[in-house]
């Protein structure tokens, strides 16, 4: 598969500037998530903002203008224009927090991705702000056991040894 990764927002000098400087999940989540899918053979673009185009260790090209068609666009935290200049078979909304003002400026493109939530209260929240949201599904994040021990990296309960979050404590701890 041909995919293609939209994300303006990253203020990156090059494709190894990840290893040299820490960064927030959402740039962290784009390498990793991107690097898997190269390394599952698809064929991955990173279309952002940074200095320096290159290629990460595992075969994702990081561009400034991406070429050709694409079998889905991911729009990462927002969908910008729709990009309606790039053909794409399908298109994803990775938002990744909570809805801010510009991430989706023509609300009627919103229809048109399909929605990949981090939490249930995120959907909750983006769809107050959004109406017109396409399908969703919904992957948690920063809940995750394989994180155990947890002394270091995690919040933990005082009577569990398993993390209760990796990351934002505020994140996918909704209730059920």
């Amino acid at each position: 598969m041909r995919l293609l990764f939209v994300d303006n927002s990253t203020c990156l000098r090059d494709v190894l500037d990840l290893e040299r400087h820490a960064r927030g999940g959402m740039v962290t989540s784009l390498f990793r998530v991107t690097d898997y899918l190269s390394r599952a053979g698809h064929d991955v673009y990173v279309w952002s903002d940074i200095e320096n185009v290159g290629v990460t260790k595992a075969g994702t090209y990081w561009v400034q203008f991406p070429h050709g068609e694409f079998d889905v666009l991911v729009a990462n935290r927002g969908t910008g224009s729709g990009y309606p200049h790039i053909k794409a078979r399908s298109r994803v909304l990775w938002t990744h927090d909570l809805p801010h003002s510009g991430f989706i400026p023509e609300p009627r493109n919103a229809a048109a991705f399909f929605v990949v939530f981090m939490s249930h209260y995120a959907e909750m929240v983006w769809r107050m702000f959004y109406k017109d949201l396409g399908p969703s599904v919904t992957i948690p994040n920063g809940v995750d056991p394989i994180f155990a021990p947890a002394e270091k990296i995690c919040v933990t309960s005082s009577t569990h040894r398993r993390p209760i979050a990796a990351s934002n404590t505020c994140r996918s701890l909704a209730k059920r």
